[in-house]
C-alpha cells in the first residue's frame, strides 16, 4: 500500500457526464487498493454532492475508501445536523398567473400584472431555480435550491452589462457561508469573504484563483509527496499554477490537440495550448494512444516525462440476445461527433434492409437538431434518440454492431465499451484512437469519413450475419490488454517514475548548439558540432539522461524531420555529429536545422548556429536538389526540388486549400471574439 496520496483533480463530477469523467472514476476506483489515499479534488458548487455520490456508488463507480475534496464542501464545513425535510414549492403563486414552457419540460412562467417576474425550473417535480426580472425583460436575480427544496446559492446580475455582480452561498440551514463580489464591467472578481456559521468573517480572499489555492493547499497537506492527477483543461491550469514543493503533477489528455483538419502541423486547440506551453513543469503526461503520443513527441521533443496508456473497460457481463437489426452508436451531442451522418446514411440504409433500427445514446445541446433531421426524413420508425444511460453495456450487447461518425477522438472509450462485449465497430478512420483500437475486416470496419461509404458498410453487416458474428468475437478478444489489472500496473509505474521525477526536475538556461562542419555526401549532408552547457548545468544528472538529436522544421507549413546524433562529452561541452540522410524525401521548401536537447523534463529545440560562415553550392542529392545555407547566422536546408512525387491532382490540391482557408478563418473569428 503506498503511502503517499494520489488526488485526481477535475472542474466538476455529475452523474450525467461524457467518457472523460467516466474514465477518471473507473481509474480511482482501480487504483484505490494500491494507496492509503484517493481523493477526487473539485471546484463546482453542487448542493447534492451527497446525492451524487450515493449514485456513483450504486454504479460501481465510488469506492468506500475514496474522498472528495470539494472547494464549497470544504468551505460550508459539517452540515450533518441540518434538517432533511422537503420543502415543497409548487408552480402556483398567489397573485401570479402561470403559463408552462411548451418547449422546455419542467419551466413556469410567472406574471403579475401583465409583467414577467419569474421563471421557475422544475425536475421530476421539486424546484431547482428561480430566475427573477425586475423590469420583466432583464434577469436580475437567480436562485438555485437543493433536491430538499432549500436555498442554496443567490446571484445577481448588473442589468445592463448582464455580468454576475455578487454570489451568496448558503448551508442547508440558511447561514450564509461565502459571499463573492464582481467587476461588473470585466467580471472578475473583486473579493470574496469566507464566513463562519455564527456568520463572522472567517477569512476574505482578493481573487478567485487565491481562494482556490488556499483550500486545496489545505487539501494536499495532509499527505506527506502528494500525487496530482489533472482530468480536464481547467485542472491542467489551475494544477500547473500550485506552488507546493512536494507536489507530483501529472496531466491526462483526454482530446484531439488538433484542431481541423486534424493533420500533423495543424494548429493546437486553444484549451490544450496551456499543456504543451509548460510540458517542462510537468512531471508526467499521460496520452492514450501511441500514435498521438509520437505526434507530440516528433513536435516537441522526446520528452521522457509522455507516457501512453489507455482507458480500461470493465469485465463483460453475461451475453444477452442481440436483435440483427439493430445498430447503435454512443456520443455526446455535438457538431464533432457528426451524428446526422448516422441519421442520413440510415435513409439509404433502410431501402435496403427494412428491419434495420439505429438507437442514438448520450445527451447534449444539438438533440433536437438530430430529432428534427429524423422527422425531414420520415425516418421516425427506423431511428430514435434515446438519451444519457448509466448502463452503455446493456446497450451494446442487444445490437448487432455500433458505429462511431466522429471526426476526432484521442481514444474512443465507446468503441472500446462496444467491442468489450462482442459488439463490433463501423467507425471513421479519424485521429486518434480508431486505427489503435480496430484492425479493418479483423475485429471491425474502418472507413472513410463519409456516409456513402458508412451506408455500405452498414448494409454489408446487415447482410452477413456471419462475418459480424466474427468481427465481434476478435474485437472482445482485442481488447483484453485493457483489463483494469494491466491498465492497474501501467498507472502504477507511470506515478512512481512521475514521483521520482518531481524530484529530479531538469531546467537548463542559455544553451547554444555550434555547427563546426558541414559536407554534402552521396546519401545526405554530414554535419558535426558541439553544445555548450554552463558548467555548473551538467550535473551528473544532466549527463546520465541527455538525448540530443538533430530537429529540421520547414518553414510555413509545419513539417519537421528528425535526425539521429551520436555525442559525447566532452568536459562540459557536448560534442556531436550525424548525417541527414532524408533529404531525397524531404518536402520542398526552407528548412531550420535545431539541435533538440532532451533530458527528462526539460527539452529545448536549440537552433543550430554557424562557427563560421559557409557557401555551400547548390547540390543533387539523388533526385532531390537542395542548398545548405547560413542565414542570420543560423543553419538553413534549402529543397528546390524534392525527390518525391509531390504532383497532386487539381481537385485534391482545391480541398486540401479550401480545408486551410477554413481553418484559418475559423481561428481568426476566435481569436477576435477571445480579444473581445
Amino acid at each position: 500500500m503506498n503511502p503517499s496520496g494520489l488526488y485526481f483533480m477535475k472542474y466538476k463530477m455529475d452523474l450525467i457526464s461524457g467518457g472523460m469523467t467516466k474514465a477518471m472514476l473507473r481509474r480511482a476506483c482501480m487504483l484505490s487498493k494500491h494507496y492509503e489515499e484517493i481523493g477526487l479534488i473539485t471546484f463546482d458548487f453542487n448542493p447534492d454532492y451527497e446525492y451524487t455520490l450515493s449514485r456513483l456508488k450504486q454504479a460501481g463507480l465510488w469506492q468506500e475508501g475514496m474522498k472528495l475534496y470539494n472547494l464549497y464542501e470544504f468551505l460550508m464545513g459539517d452540515c450533518s445536523r441540518s434538517s432533511k425535510a422537503v420543502h415543497l414549492h409548487p408552480p402556483e403563486e398567489p397573485g401570479y398567473i402561470i403559463r408552462k414552457d411548451r418547449k422546455r419540460e419542467g419551466v413556469y412562467y410567472c406574471y403579475r400584472q401583465g409583467r414577467k417576474e419569474k421563471v421557475k425550473g422544475y425536475q421530476n417535480g421539486q424546484l431547482q431555480w428561480i430566475e427573477y426580472f425586475g423590469n420583466g425583460r432583464s434577469r436580475d436575480m437567480r436562485e438555485l435550491y437543493d433536491r430538499e427544496g432549500r436555498l442554496r446559492k443567490r446571484t445577481c446580475f448588473h442589468l445592463k452589462t448582464k455580468r454576475v455582480i455578487w454570489e451568496w452561498f448558503f448551508r442547508p440551514d440558511g447561514v450564509c457561508f461565502l459571499s463573492c463580489s464582481y467587476d461588473a464591467k470585466t467580471g472578475k472578481v473583486k473579493t470574496c469573504i469566507w464566513y463562519n456559521e455564527r456568520n463572522e468573517v472567517r477569512k476574505s480572499f482578493k481573487s478567485m484563483r487565491q481562494l482556490r489555492d488556499y483550500v486545496v493547499q489545505g487539501f494536499l497537506r495532509q499527505r506527506e509527496q502528494p500525487v496530482v492527477v489533472a482530468d480536464g483543461r481547467f485542472a491542467v491550469h489551475f494544477m500547473l499554477g500550485l506552488k507546493h514543493p512536494d507536489v507530483a503533477k501529472a496531466a491526462v489528455l483526454h482530446s484531439n490537440h488538433l484542431q481541423f483538419p486534424y493533420e500533423y502541423g495543424s494548429s493546437l486547440v486553444p484549451g490544450n495550448e496551456a499543456i504543451f506551453t509548460n510540458l517542462q513543469r510537468l512531471d508526467a503526461l499521460i496520452v492514450l494512444t501511441e500514435r498521438q503520443a509520437e505526434d507530440i513527441r516528433r513536435r516537441f521533443g522526446p520528452l521522457q516525462t509522455i507516457h501512453t496508456i489507455g482507458h480500461p473497460v470493465p469485465a463483460a457481463s453475461a451475453l444477452a440476445e442481440r436483435d440483427p437489426y439493430k445498430v447503435v452508436m454512443a456520443a455526446r451531442y455535438e457538431g464533432i461527433k457528426q451524428i446526422p451522418h448516422a441519421i442520413q446514411a440510415m435513409r439509404q440504409v433502410v431501402r435496403q434492409v427494412p428491419q434495420a433500427k439505429l438507437e442514438i445514446w448520450g445527451f447534449g445541446e444539438q438533440e433536437w437538431k438530430y430529432k428534427r433531421l429524423i422527422r425531414r426524413l420520415g425516418l421516425q420508425e427506423h431511428v430514435q434518440v434515446k438519451g444519457f444511460t448509466a448502463d452503455i453495456g446493456a446497450v451494446y450487447r442487444q445490437a448487432a454492431f455500433s458505429i462511431s461518425t466522429s471526426k476526432s477522438e484521442a481514444f474512443g472509450m465507446s468503441l472500446a465499451e462496444s467491442m468489450n462485449e462482442g459488439t463490433p465497430v463501423i467507425s471513421y478512420n479519424c485521429k486518434y484512437g480508431p486505427a489503435d483500437l480496430i484492425e479493418h475486416e479483423r475485429n471491425g470496419l474502418l472507413i472513410p469519413g463519409n456516409r456513402q461509404t458508412l451506408a455500405a458498410a452498414m448494409i454489408d453487416l446487415f447482410a452477413n450475419k456471419d462475418k459480424t458474428e466474427r468481427l465481434g468475437l476478435e474485437a472482445k478478444a482485442s481488447v483484453s490488454r485493457l483489463t483494469e489489472e494491466r491498465v492497474a500496473e501501467a498507472w502504477l509505474q507511470v506515478l512512481a517514475e512521475a514521483r521520482l521525477q518531481q524530484t529530479r526536475r531538469v531546467q537548463l538556461q542559455n544553451v547554444e548548439a555550434i555547427c563546426s562542419f558541414v559536407q554534402y555526401e552521396a546519401a545526405g549532408i554530414t554535419v558535426k558540432g558541439h553544445i555548450r552547457l554552463p558548467e555548473k548545468e551538467a550535473t551528473a544528472l544532466v549527463r546520465e539522461h541527455l538525448q540530443v538529436g538533430l530537429q529540421l522544421r520547414r518553414h510555413g507549413e509545419l513539417l519537421d524531420v528528425h535526425v539521429p546524433l551520436t555525442f559525447f562529452w566532452d568536459g562540459h561541452t557536448v560534442r556531436f555529429q550525424g548525417s541527414i540522410s532524408q533529404i531525397p524525401d524531404m518536402e520542398r521548401g526552407r528548412w531550420l536545422c535545431c539541435v533538440s536537447c532532451t533530458c527528462l523534463n526539460f527539452q529545448q529545440f536549440v537552433p543550430l548556429r554557424l562557427e563560421e560562415p559557409v557557401k555551400l553550392r547548390v547540390h543533387r542529392i539523388q533526385k532531390a536538389v537542395v542548398r545548405v545555407m547560413g542565414q542570420h547566422q543560423y543553419v538553413h536546408v534549402r529543397v528546390y526540388r524534392s525527390g518525391i512525387e509531390q504532383k497532386q491532382k487539381m481537385p485534391q490540391l482545391l480541398r486540401r486549400w479550401i480545408s486551410r482557408y477554413k481553418a484559418k478563418v475559423r481561428d481568426f473569428i476566435r481569436e477576435a471574439r477571445a480579444a473581445k
